[in-house]
């Protein structure tokens, strides 16, 4: 099911309105493109601890499952997550809108 599917479905059958995503990919340019305005509007402070999950760690894994040795130099470097985690949420209309002039 594409994501205007699961929009619809889940506005229809459950109500929901709303997409919501906590990860280092909000702290990512190319990510927040794909989102409307209310979405960047609605970002979280950066959070720059560590926790042990995919929204912190997922910076580390290449888009072919391999270890993201850039991005861990920079991790090695600096001592600080190079993509910080943050929260985001649009509303569905918002984001269809989106979607659809890209």
């Amino acid at each position: 099911m594409c994501l205007g599917g699961v929009m619809l479905r889940y506005s229809t059958i459950l109500s929901i309105c709303l997409a919501v995503c906590g990860s280092w990919l909000n702290s990512h340019p190319r990510w927040l493109a794909l989102f409307p305005q209310e979405w960047t509007d609605s970002l979280s402070p950066a959070d720059c601890s560590v926790q042990w999950h995919l929204g912190f760690w997922g910076q580390f894994i290449t888009a072919r499952g391999t270890f993201h040795e850039r991005n861990a130099a920079k991790f090695r470097d600096s001592g600080q997550m190079p993509f910080p985690y943050r929260t985001a949420y649009c509303t569905f209309n918002a984001l269809r809108t989106h979607l659809d002039a890209l």
